[in-house]
């Protein structure tokens, strides 16, 4: 299984990035092979966090992909380094060049973690590498 966080200036670009990337055809509408293989957590919240009374700019929600296209994304990749530590996604994955995604720093405004960054600047992180309370999975 693969997981992570995601952060957009809004809801709206981050589907108009998927669907412009071929993973969706609308938004929550995965295309073929995304289909059945990709949940989000956008049904079981707003994709608002709020720190200290405060929203966060932005919009986020987490999402994780399993079956076949998982095999997919990791398929030649070692999942964990030598000492059997799960390596980070972008690590066991081939997602970053897949989807033309660039290195995104720490971002100090949002504290979202650093990651990967599309073009549309929608940016993605390791699950690893950050607390949600609303991770959860119906």
């Amino acid at each position: 299984m693969i997981q992570f966080g995601v952060w957009a200036p809004s809801q709206e670009t981050f589907w108009n990035t998927w669907i412009d990337a071929g993973i969706c055809s609308a938004p929550n509408e995965f295309k073929p092979p995304y289909a059945g293989c990709i949940e989000t957590t956008c049904s079981v919240w707003d994709g608002i966090v709020v720190k200290e009374g405060i929203a966060v700019p932005g919009w986020h929600c987490n999402v994780r992909i399993s079956g076949a296209l998982a095999d997919q994304f990791t398929a030649g990749l070692p999942s964990c380094d030598s000492d059997g530590n799960l390596l980070s996604v972008w690590n066991r994955t081939h997602a970053a060049s897949a989807f033309s995604l660039t290195l995104q720093q720490y971002d100090p405004v949002t504290g979202f973690p650093a990651g990967m960054r599309s073009a549309s600047g929608v940016t993605y992180a390791d699950v690893n590498d950050f607390s949600s309370p609303a991770n959860q999975w119906t």
